[in-house]
């Protein structure tokens, strides 16, 4: 279920005292990462990886800080808040959203002026919206019961949710013998970038938020863009001859990262996707990592997360996906557009 005709600027704009919301700038970074890392201190323990990320979200194709991203700054300088609103996936059509407010700075208001800046920076691709209407998507930790109230006053509703996995390389097991009848096969760069886009476009084309238009260019740029990008932790596994799956892994931070994990579905229930997260885990133990990590929807369809478990794999943290959807006033013809939404209503 989706929001229909619902308000597309949230009407609480206004900025507390003692703070100026503005769009980000080159020199914000270390107060947003200084704020970011505070906030997964306070929910998590420790600090995450979030210089990485934010580095790599303001490289992304389509991606201007100057328009897409947004602080909070306190007078002393301090930044007490974060968002985003960018057009990811499929061009004006679907903006992504998320927004983090400093722990020392919670109560005050900041969590509804920050949204109400996305959400407006959101409605500007609303007259470019080749259908004429506009889904917004805002991302919210689970823990984060103040910014679920704020996404569900501004008409948002939660279609899904996500886990972020880990592990210790101690606890995965040692490395798996491929299942009869597979091989492992080292990805070559230079040659092998267009067959691993088309077999992930197969493996995930039932999953949630597929887009099957997305271009081969942005996801090369985005997939060799976060940290450092490895060409020897890719691997393929192959049967009979050709490419039936295949894991990208990655450094991020201080920790291993699995970025992908496909097996296409006539090759499904063999063990291959435990197989080449076995071989994932083994590159990157031997480049000295510990730790391992990945994001992945809690409702696949595939039983990704069974798999993952079973390898050792134990959720680190939740986080909820809203929607709302917004319409041009006096659309021709008037109705819910095409969602892929699957979610609880």
């Amino acid at each position: 279920m989706a929001v229909w005709d619902a308000p597309a600027v949230n009407p609480s704009t206004s900025v507390p005292d003692g703070y100026e919301v503005r769009t980000a700038r080159q020199p914000d970074l270390p107060g947003i990462e200084a704020l970011l890392d505070a906030f997964d201190l306070a929910d998590l323990g420790e600090p995450g990886f979030n210089a990485v990320v934010v580095a790599a979200d303001w490289r992304r194709p389509r991606f201007d800080p100057s328009k897409d991203a947004f602080v909070a700054v306190a007078f002393d300088g301090t930044v007490a808040a974060y968002g985003e609103a960018f057009d990811e996936d499929r061009p004006h059509e679907e903006i992504d959203m998320f927004g983090r407010v400093h722990p020392g700075h919670r109560g005050r208001g900041l969590g509804a002026a920050l949204l109400g800046r996305l959400e407006a920076r959101a409605s500007e691709h609303l007259p470019l919206a080749p259908a004429g209407w506009l889904m917004i998507h805002g991302n919210v930790v689970g823990t984060d019961v103040a910014g679920h109230r704020l996404l569900e006053a501004g008409g948002f509703v939660p279609v899904r949710h996500f886990w972020h996995m880990e592990v210790t390389l101690e606890e995965s097991g040692p490395p798996l013998d491929p299942p009869d009848g597979v091989e492992a096969r080292a990805f070559v760069a230079g040659q092998d970038e267009h067959r691993a886009f088309d077999l992930l476009q197969e493996a995930f084309r039932e999953h949630w938020g597929f887009n099957p238009d997305a271009p081969f260019e942005e996801w090369l740029a985005f997939a060799k863009d976060v940290d450092e990008f490895d060409p020897e932790l890719w691997w393929f596994s192959v049967v009979d001859g050709l490419d039936a799956g295949l894991v990208t892994s990655r450094r991020m931070g201080d920790r291993g990262w699995i970025g992908d994990l496909g097996v296409l579905p006539g090759h499904r229930g063999r063990g291959i996707g435990g197989f080449l997260l076995r071989v994932a885990f083994e590159q990157l133990r031997r480049r000295g990592f510990r730790r391992v990590g990945l994001n992945v929807d809690a409702e696949n369809a595939t039983g990704a997360t069974g798999l993952y478990e079973r390898t050792g794999m134990r959720v680190r943290r939740q986080w909820d996906v809203y929607e709302k959807i917004v319409d041009l006033p006096n659309r021709v013809p008037p109705g819910p557009p095409p969602s892929y939404t699957e979610g609880p209503s």
